[in-house]
């Protein structure tokens, strides 16, 4: 047995999150990435993390790329394994919600024995979850004595249905700190009885390193992900406007960059519809830096948007976002062109969309929310909070 750490008084935060990579990458985990590389760098905390899900078997990123901190740790997702020759999504396969959600529980209750370690370790009193891993995350965290928190960034269904009340009112039991990842995200939670600590959306930390082409010189037109609830339906629908836009439009480039564990199944969709592959991965930045529009189309107009980091990436890098009908949109980001909505969800409007993208000067957005200052307020939470259980 690990003899506990002597507590030293420098606050030590474990942070948890399904397929973390550490190095930049085209996922929304890498907010939790730049949030743990500022907490130490800004704040002096002392952070571990746990990913769970290998992601070595899904990508060799370059060791040069790599992070060598925060320390990282890799947490089995039970009942579900991924190999790097199969390539399978660790984090969304595609099957029925109720058995993700369960999954999600065996992985909370996996990670007992790795946060008991790093508590040991580290003389951690918190651990935050970047991913809704259900009521088994807080009842573990307090079993191995951790105050715990839980950061949701989107969601698919709002407070006016009866089952997501009582889905999220169940999820965050025993969890001391939820933190909403929009405004529009936290009143839905707080109208479904759920007590919100505090509202931190998600910012991009860009720092292109190829060159920015000129708006006007950008040729290409991409769509990347699955980003957050979206899924193939949504790669389909924009996969097909994309490869109309581009029939009639000279000397577009239109591709499609699938996320590396999902490049089997979605390289196959897009071929289907005849637009090409790239596989960006740490170069992610660089190949936005090219781009003149993503598109990005969501499930559904009930679908809470914070939005995904991606398009934040994607307008600080100069691009248009394309979206269908959503909500939960930073005002800021439509009023200056930055994300553009179409009508609603179709082939039509989807592309009518992005011709007017096409067409404009590009987004004009200024003081653009950054992934520091979001992890200053994660700092204050977690240094403020009476670690008491």
């Amino acid at each position: 047995m690990i003899a506990p750490k002597a507590w030293d008084g420098r606050c030590s935060v474990i942070l948890v999150g399904l397929a973390y990579y550490p190095a930049k990458s085209p996922s929304d985990k890498t907010f939790m990435r730049e949030v743990a590389l500022a907490a130490e760098e800004d704040h002096g905390i002392d952070v571990r993390v746990v990913s769970i899900a290998e992601t070595r078997k899904w990508v060799a990123t370059p060791p040069q790329t790599c992070d060598v901190r925060p320390p990282l740790v890799y947490s089995p997702r039970p009942f579900h394994a991924v190999t790097g020759e199969t390539r399978e999504s660790l984090a969304h396969q595609r099957h029925g919600a109720l058995r993700e959600y369960a999954e999600r529980t065996s992985a909370a209750l996996a990670l007992a024995p790795v946060l008991m370690r790093l508590r040991a370790e580290s003389g951690a009193r918190y651990v935050h979850f970047f991913d809704n891993l259900g009521p088994a995350a807080g009842a573990v965290a307090r079993i191995v004595g951790l105050r715990s928190g839980v950061t949701l960034l989107s969601s698919n269904g709002s407070s006016n249905s009866l089952m997501r009340r009582a889905y999220w009112r169940a999820s965050f039991i025993g969890s001391h700190d939820v933190v909403a990842g929009s405004d529009e995200l936290a009143r839905n939670l707080l109208q479904s009885g759920v007590r919100v600590r505090a509202v931190i959306p998600w910012a991009a930390s860009v720092d292109p390193r190829g060159a920015t082409a000129p708006y006007s010189a950008r040729r290409k037109l991409v769509w990347a992900g699955p980003l957050q609830c979206s899924s193939a339906g949504e790669l389909r629908l924009a996969a097909v406007t994309m490869s109309k836009f581009a029939r009639d439009v000279p000397d577009v480039a239109a591709e499609v960059w699938p996320k590396p564990e999902y490049v089997s199944e979605y390289s196959a969709i897009a071929e289907t519809f005849g637009v090409p592959v790239g596989v960006p991965g740490a170069r992610f930045l660089d190949e936005l830096s090219q781009v003149r529009v993503l598109v990005s189309p969501v499930p559904s107009p009930d679908y809470i948007v914070a939005p995904p980091l991606a398009w934040l990436e994607a307008v600080a890098c100069g691009c248009t976002v394309v979206t269908t009908p959503c909500r939960g949109l930073p005002a800021p980001l439509v009023e200056a062109g930055a994300v553009i909505v179409a009508k609603n969800r179709s082939v039509p409007a989807l592309k009518e969309a992005i011709v007017t993208a096409w067409r404009s000067e590009g987004p004009a957005v200024k003081d653009l929310p950054t992934a520091r200052a979001a992890a200053a307020r994660y700092v204050d939470l977690w240094r403020n909070r009476d670690h008491r259980l």
